[in-house]
Protein backbone atom coordinates (compact mmCIF):
# COMPACT_ATOMS: atom_id res chain seq x y z
CA UNK A 1 0.00 0.00 0.00
CA UNK A 2 1.55 3.49 -1.03
CA UNK A 3 1.89 5.64 2.25
CA UNK A 4 3.57 9.24 0.59
CA UNK A 5 2.57 10.80 -2.05
CA UNK A 6 3.63 14.14 -3.91
CA UNK A 7 0.81 15.71 -5.95
CA UNK A 8 1.73 18.47 -7.58
CA UNK A 9 -0.57 21.33 -8.22
CA UNK A 10 -2.11 20.11 -4.78
CA UNK A 11 -3.65 23.19 -3.86
CA UNK A 12 -5.63 23.64 -7.00
CA UNK A 13 -9.09 22.20 -7.85
CA UNK A 14 -8.49 18.84 -8.52
CA UNK A 15 -5.12 18.12 -6.40
CA UNK A 16 -7.63 19.85 -3.03
CA UNK A 17 -9.98 16.88 -3.66
CA UNK A 18 -7.53 13.97 -4.73
CA UNK A 19 -5.67 14.98 -1.36
CA UNK A 20 -8.99 14.92 0.28
CA UNK A 21 -10.34 11.76 -1.38
CA UNK A 22 -6.92 10.11 -0.62
CA UNK A 23 -7.04 11.18 3.49
CA UNK A 24 -10.42 9.79 3.75
CA UNK A 25 -10.23 6.59 2.16
CA UNK A 26 -6.67 5.70 4.18
CA UNK A 27 -4.70 5.18 1.47
CA UNK A 28 -1.89 7.66 1.63
CA UNK A 29 -0.77 10.82 3.67
CA UNK A 30 0.20 13.20 0.81
CA UNK A 31 2.31 15.98 0.26
CA UNK A 32 1.21 18.92 -2.16
CA UNK A 33 3.60 21.28 -3.74
CA UNK A 34 2.62 24.75 -5.31
CA UNK A 35 3.51 25.07 -8.95
CA UNK A 36 4.75 28.53 -8.07
CA UNK A 37 7.64 27.43 -6.23
CA UNK A 38 9.19 25.23 -9.04
CA UNK A 39 10.39 22.66 -6.82
CA UNK A 40 9.12 19.66 -8.31
CA UNK A 41 12.91 18.05 -8.72
CA UNK A 42 13.85 19.12 -5.60
CA UNK A 43 10.89 17.51 -3.41
CA UNK A 44 11.53 14.47 -5.45
CA UNK A 45 15.59 14.24 -4.78
CA UNK A 46 15.84 16.27 -1.22
CA UNK A 47 14.87 14.29 1.91
CA UNK A 48 11.72 13.01 0.63
CA UNK A 49 10.94 9.12 -0.39
CA UNK A 50 7.83 9.04 -2.08
CA UNK A 51 5.50 5.51 -3.55
CA UNK A 52 3.95 7.56 -6.33
CA UNK A 53 2.98 11.08 -7.65
CA UNK A 54 -0.09 12.90 -8.88
CA UNK A 55 1.53 15.32 -11.05
CA UNK A 56 -2.09 17.93 -11.61
CA UNK A 57 -0.04 21.27 -12.35
CA UNK A 58 -0.74 22.98 -15.15
CA UNK A 59 -2.55 26.33 -16.50
CA UNK A 60 -5.74 24.72 -17.40
CA UNK A 61 -8.33 25.75 -20.00
CA UNK A 62 -7.70 26.72 -23.82
CA UNK A 63 -8.10 30.95 -22.71
CA UNK A 64 -6.15 30.96 -20.00
CA UNK A 65 -3.12 29.05 -21.89
CA UNK A 66 -3.84 30.94 -25.77
CA UNK A 67 -3.59 34.02 -23.12
CA UNK A 68 -0.62 33.31 -21.57
CA UNK A 69 1.34 30.87 -23.85
CA UNK A 70 4.88 31.40 -22.29
CA UNK A 71 3.69 30.61 -18.67
CA UNK A 72 1.57 27.87 -20.20
CA UNK A 73 4.92 26.51 -22.16
CA UNK A 74 6.80 26.40 -18.43
CA UNK A 75 4.06 25.06 -16.79
CA UNK A 76 2.14 23.08 -18.99
CA UNK A 77 5.69 21.58 -20.86
CA UNK A 78 8.64 22.39 -19.26
CA UNK A 79 8.00 21.15 -15.69
CA UNK A 80 5.99 18.08 -17.00
CA UNK A 81 8.70 16.52 -19.34
CA UNK A 82 11.34 17.48 -15.69
CA UNK A 83 9.20 15.93 -13.74
CA UNK A 84 8.12 12.90 -15.81
CA UNK A 85 12.21 12.50 -16.46
CA UNK A 86 12.73 12.43 -12.45
CA UNK A 87 10.00 9.97 -11.81
CA UNK A 88 11.59 7.62 -14.74
CA UNK A 89 15.42 8.19 -12.97
CA UNK A 90 14.08 7.71 -9.59
CA UNK A 91 11.78 4.91 -10.53
CA UNK A 92 8.65 6.21 -8.95
CA UNK A 93 5.28 5.49 -10.79
CA UNK A 94 3.03 9.10 -11.90
CA UNK A 95 -0.22 9.73 -12.70
CA UNK A 96 -0.27 12.22 -15.48
CA UNK A 97 -3.48 14.90 -16.03
CA UNK A 98 -3.67 14.85 -19.42
CA UNK A 99 -7.15 16.10 -21.36
CA UNK A 100 -9.45 14.74 -23.90
CA UNK A 101 -8.30 17.91 -25.69
CA UNK A 102 -5.22 16.36 -26.49
CA UNK A 103 -6.88 14.04 -29.18
CA UNK A 104 -6.88 16.97 -31.25
CA UNK A 105 -3.37 18.60 -30.22
CA UNK A 106 -3.67 21.37 -33.15
CA UNK A 107 -6.98 22.96 -32.01
CA UNK A 108 -5.28 25.09 -29.27
CA UNK A 109 -2.09 25.36 -26.99
CA UNK A 110 -3.48 23.97 -24.39
CA UNK A 111 -4.48 20.78 -26.19
CA UNK A 112 -0.90 20.77 -27.65
CA UNK A 113 0.55 21.24 -24.28
CA UNK A 114 -0.91 18.06 -22.88
CA UNK A 115 -0.19 15.76 -26.20
CA UNK A 116 3.32 16.74 -25.69
CA UNK A 117 3.15 14.96 -21.90
CA UNK A 118 1.60 12.37 -23.56
CA UNK A 119 4.34 11.75 -25.90
CA UNK A 120 7.18 12.01 -23.60
CA UNK A 121 5.50 9.46 -21.27
CA UNK A 122 4.95 7.23 -24.04
CA UNK A 123 8.66 7.54 -25.13
CA UNK A 124 9.81 6.96 -21.48
CA UNK A 125 7.35 4.37 -20.66
CA UNK A 126 9.34 2.35 -23.61
CA UNK A 127 12.24 2.60 -21.20
CA UNK A 128 10.82 1.52 -18.50
CA UNK A 129 9.24 4.14 -17.03
CA UNK A 130 5.79 3.86 -15.08
CA UNK A 131 4.13 6.65 -16.06
CA UNK A 132 -0.11 6.31 -16.10
CA UNK A 133 -1.61 9.00 -18.40
CA UNK A 134 -5.26 9.77 -17.86
CA UNK A 135 -7.49 12.09 -20.24
CA UNK A 136 -9.95 14.04 -18.09
CA UNK A 137 -13.26 14.72 -19.17
CA UNK A 138 -14.41 18.47 -18.06
CA UNK A 139 -14.86 17.75 -14.59
CA UNK A 140 -17.20 19.82 -12.11
CA UNK A 141 -18.84 19.34 -8.18
CA UNK A 142 -16.75 18.59 -5.33
CA UNK A 143 -14.62 21.22 -3.45
CA UNK A 144 -13.32 24.35 -4.48
CA UNK A 145 -15.39 24.43 -7.53
CA UNK A 146 -16.04 28.27 -7.05
CA UNK A 147 -11.93 28.81 -8.42
CA UNK A 148 -12.73 26.58 -11.65
CA UNK A 149 -13.26 28.43 -15.10
CA UNK A 150 -14.78 25.64 -16.66
CA UNK A 151 -17.72 25.52 -18.25
CA UNK A 152 -20.20 24.47 -15.17
CA UNK A 153 -18.19 26.20 -12.65
CA UNK A 154 -18.96 29.66 -15.21
CA UNK A 155 -23.00 28.59 -14.99
CA UNK A 156 -23.42 28.23 -11.65
CA UNK A 157 -21.54 31.41 -10.30
CA UNK A 158 -23.62 33.34 -12.69
CA UNK A 159 -26.72 31.64 -11.53
CA UNK A 160 -25.16 32.50 -7.52
CA UNK A 161 -24.95 36.17 -8.70
CA UNK A 162 -28.30 36.06 -10.80
CA UNK A 163 -26.32 37.09 -13.68
CA UNK A 164 -27.30 35.77 -17.08
CA UNK A 165 -25.52 32.77 -17.91
CA UNK A 166 -23.17 32.78 -21.23
CA UNK A 167 -23.12 30.25 -23.72
CA UNK A 168 -20.44 30.02 -26.59
CA UNK A 169 -22.29 29.83 -29.94
CA UNK A 170 -25.57 27.97 -29.87
CA UNK A 171 -24.47 25.86 -27.28
CA UNK A 172 -25.12 22.88 -29.38
CA UNK A 173 -21.59 20.98 -28.75
CA UNK A 174 -21.50 18.03 -26.44
CA UNK A 175 -18.87 17.12 -23.80
CA UNK A 176 -18.70 14.38 -21.57
CA UNK A 177 -18.81 16.05 -17.72
CA UNK A 178 -17.06 13.42 -14.68
CA UNK A 179 -17.75 14.54 -11.09
CA UNK A 180 -14.59 15.36 -9.43
CA UNK A 181 -15.13 12.35 -6.61
CA UNK A 182 -15.16 9.79 -9.73
CA UNK A 183 -12.34 11.21 -11.14
CA UNK A 184 -10.41 10.97 -7.91
CA UNK A 185 -11.74 7.30 -7.83
CA UNK A 186 -10.06 6.89 -11.02
CA UNK A 187 -7.02 8.46 -10.32
CA UNK A 188 -6.43 6.54 -7.10
CA UNK A 189 -6.87 3.11 -9.24
CA UNK A 190 -4.67 4.03 -11.94
CA UNK A 191 -1.73 5.19 -8.96
CA UNK A 192 -2.52 2.05 -6.97
CA UNK A 193 -2.73 -0.34 -9.79
CA UNK A 194 0.81 -2.00 -9.85
CA UNK A 195 4.33 -1.60 -9.50
CA UNK A 196 5.13 -1.63 -13.41
CA UNK A 197 3.25 -1.73 -16.58
CA UNK A 198 2.72 -4.74 -16.72
CA UNK A 199 -0.24 -4.89 -19.34
CA UNK A 200 1.12 -2.78 -22.29
CA UNK A 201 -2.38 -1.29 -22.63
CA UNK A 202 -1.31 1.05 -19.56
CA UNK A 203 1.73 2.86 -21.88
CA UNK A 204 -1.34 4.27 -23.50
CA UNK A 205 -3.61 7.45 -22.68
CA UNK A 206 -6.73 6.32 -20.45
CA UNK A 207 -9.87 7.90 -20.93
CA UNK A 208 -11.29 8.86 -17.93
CA UNK A 209 -15.06 10.24 -17.76
CA UNK A 210 -18.83 9.00 -18.38
CA UNK A 211 -19.08 7.66 -21.72
CA UNK A 212 -22.09 9.70 -22.10
CA UNK A 213 -22.52 13.36 -23.91
CA UNK A 214 -24.32 16.67 -22.49
CA UNK A 215 -24.79 19.67 -25.06
CA UNK A 216 -23.70 22.81 -23.40
CA UNK A 217 -27.11 24.21 -23.53
CA UNK A 218 -28.91 21.38 -21.42
CA UNK A 219 -26.21 22.08 -18.84
CA UNK A 220 -27.24 25.82 -19.18
CA UNK A 221 -30.88 24.68 -18.80
CA UNK A 222 -30.02 22.77 -15.45
CA UNK A 223 -29.35 25.86 -13.61
CA UNK A 224 -31.83 28.49 -15.44
CA UNK A 225 -34.41 27.63 -18.17
CA UNK A 226 -34.99 31.71 -18.79
CA UNK A 227 -31.97 33.70 -18.05
CA UNK A 228 -29.26 32.53 -20.79
CA UNK A 229 -27.97 34.89 -23.57
CA UNK A 230 -25.77 33.29 -26.32
CA UNK A 231 -22.66 34.34 -27.16
CA UNK A 232 -22.70 33.18 -31.09
CA UNK A 233 -19.41 34.84 -31.81
CA UNK A 234 -16.98 33.64 -29.16
CA UNK A 235 -14.13 31.52 -30.40
CA UNK A 236 -14.10 29.58 -27.63
CA UNK A 237 -16.52 26.79 -29.12
CA UNK A 238 -13.90 23.92 -29.48
CA UNK A 239 -14.87 20.62 -31.44
CA UNK A 240 -18.65 20.04 -31.42
CA UNK A 241 -18.57 16.72 -29.76
CA UNK A 242 -16.00 15.56 -26.87
CA UNK A 243 -16.32 11.97 -25.47
CA UNK A 244 -14.43 9.29 -23.38
CA UNK A 245 -14.04 6.08 -24.46
CA UNK A 246 -14.82 4.61 -21.12
CA UNK A 247 -13.44 0.73 -22.80
CA UNK A 248 -9.94 0.93 -21.29
CA UNK A 249 -10.74 2.79 -17.92
CA UNK A 250 -13.46 -0.38 -17.21
CA UNK A 251 -10.89 -3.16 -18.63
CA UNK A 252 -7.64 -2.05 -16.96
CA UNK A 253 -8.30 -0.18 -13.91
CA UNK A 254 -11.94 -1.44 -13.12
CA UNK A 255 -12.90 2.11 -12.99
CA UNK A 256 -16.67 3.51 -13.67
CA UNK A 257 -18.18 6.35 -13.30
CA UNK A 258 -21.40 6.85 -10.85
CA UNK A 259 -22.43 9.77 -10.98
CA UNK A 260 -24.78 11.51 -13.64
CA UNK A 261 -24.14 15.26 -14.13
CA UNK A 262 -28.20 15.03 -14.49
CA UNK A 263 -28.85 14.51 -11.30
CA UNK A 264 -28.41 16.55 -8.32
CA UNK A 265 -24.93 16.00 -8.26
CA UNK A 266 -24.06 19.68 -10.58
CA UNK A 267 -25.20 21.44 -7.47
CA UNK A 268 -22.32 19.33 -4.95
Amino acid sequence: MMKYVLVTGGHGYIGRNIRDYLRREHIIDSLSVDKKRNTYTEDITDGYTFDGIVHLSAISGIPQCEENKEQAYIDNIAATLTIMRTAHEYKIPLVFASSQAAKHPNNSFYAFSKWIGEQEAFRLNRKGANIRVLRFSNVYGGMGWEEKTNVVAKFRQAMEADEPIIVNGEGLQKRDFIHVHDLCKAITLALTYGTSLTNPKLMYPIDIGTGNMVSIIDVAKMFTDHHIEYDKESEWIGVMENVADTTQAKELLGFESSIDISSESIYL
